[in-house]
């Protein structure tokens, strides 16, 4: 049922760019909200929790309201491109500028008055200000062009593993294997909190997991303590997380792929994390993740998941899984085809994190007037 009245734009909506709305106004309200009610250059920054993230609105997004935990920051455009503001106050310096902005003892928030009224901007020309968006939105879009295309590769990736060991009539007749018969697991490192310090070494944390499944570059955990060479990871790797603090094991028990170490001089696992070695040579890591990543061993984890505050794996539910397998050519085919699958992801990951790199290092010296464009 299509729901009527006037959106009301939050923090996760806005912020985060979904534009899912979950509540809505009279539209008899619509003149006395007048005063925020969003337009198309609009941008919206979040006042209050999370300080600071900011969006645009654009020609086609909805006419709405702002909640309280947000304000409306509308440039004049005829000497500030919308985009333009945007990339300076997400820039190391416009997120100072922000922040410095913020007061509030019981929760932090910004003052609008102070935001508006006081913010200094780069006084560029329009021309120089176009210039300068074009550069920096180019490498955003191939950025999301990126992750757009992983998002398709695992998508293709769930489905052929289902095409070939769930809706396959021919599967019925395949040898039952147990996990345990095809992989090693390695257990991480334990570690003291005084080990977690600045270091050219690193451990891949629970934070390294995304809810649901994939891997984050930014949940490595600098360590200076010893790693077992047994317990070093290196990019394609397979990880899987045993203890979980979600209470819908969001986490325990869903893969990921290791990427991201190179900035470290050596990378291993920490004692949350477990590394699924194939020991097979008929299958790959590619194979694994997307086995594990199915319904099937999704609902499988669940039955060795316990805990209430805290959520732990056992360590028998990776090798007690049971799956249906071809004769070993086959097999060795199928999992090649999963094996070019993550590894074009990986690929997709890097460039992600160079063009990342590249936007970051750029946008405060555009900004500041150190390079030109």
């Amino acid at each position: 049922m299509k729901k009527v009245g006037i959106p009301v734009y939050e923090q996760q909506n806005a912020i985060y760019n979904n534009r899912i709305f979950r509540f809505y106004v009279d539209p008899s309200k619509q003149v006395e909200l007048k005063r925020f009610t969003v337009e198309p250059g609009d941008l919206v920054i979040s006042c209050s929790g999370t300080l600071g993230k900011i969006t645009v609105i654009k020609n086609d997004d909805p006419i709405g309201i702002i909640s309280q935990a947000l304000l409306i920051l509308r440039p004049d455009l005829s000497k500030v491109k919308s985009d333009f503001l945007y990339y300076f106050l997400t820039s190391p310096i416009g997120q100072y500028l922000l922040l410095g902005a913020s007061h509030g003892s019981v929760q932090t928030n910004i003052a609008k008055r102070e935001v508006v009224e006081n913010l200094q901007i780069p006084t560029l020309e329009i021309e120089e200000q176009e210039k300068i968006v074009k550069v920096l939105s180019d490498l955003d879009q191939k950025i999301e062009l990126n992750r757009k295309m992983n998002k398709t590769l695992e998508e293709m990736g769930q489905a052929l593993f289902k095409h070939y060991f769930i809706d396959n009539p021919e599967a019925k007749g395949w040898e039952s294997k147990k996990l345990g018969q095809l992989v090693s697991l390695v257990n991480g490192a334990s570690y003291k909190s005084s080990e977690l310090q600045s270091s050219e070494n690193a451990l891949v944390s629970l934070k390294s997991f995304k809810r649901g499944g994939g891997f984050r570059r930014d949940g490595f955990k600098e360590f200076t303590g010893k790693i077992k060479d047994d317990q070093i990871v290196v990019s394609g790797n397979l990880v899987v997380a045993h203890t979980d603090v979600t209470q819908l094991a969001e986490v325990a028990g869903v893969p990921a792929l290791v990427s991201g170490v190179g900035k470290y001089n050596k990378v291993g696992i920490s004692m949350d994390v477990v590394k699924v070695v194939p020991t097979d040579e008929t299958i790959t890591t590619g194979f694994l993740y997307f086995l594990m990543r199915n319904r099937l061993f999704q609902e499988h984890k669940m039955g060795y998941v316990s805990g209430t505050t805290v959520l732990h794996l056992n360590k028998r539910c990776i090798p007690d899984f049971e799956i249906r397998l071809p004769d070993q050519n086959t097999l060795k085919k199928i999992s090649s085809v999963f094996e070019n699958l993550t590894e074009r992801m990986s690929s997709n990951d890097n460039q992600i994190d160079f063009l990342s790199d590249l936007r970051d290092s750029l946008l405060p010296r555009l900004m500041s007037g150190k390079i030109s464009v």
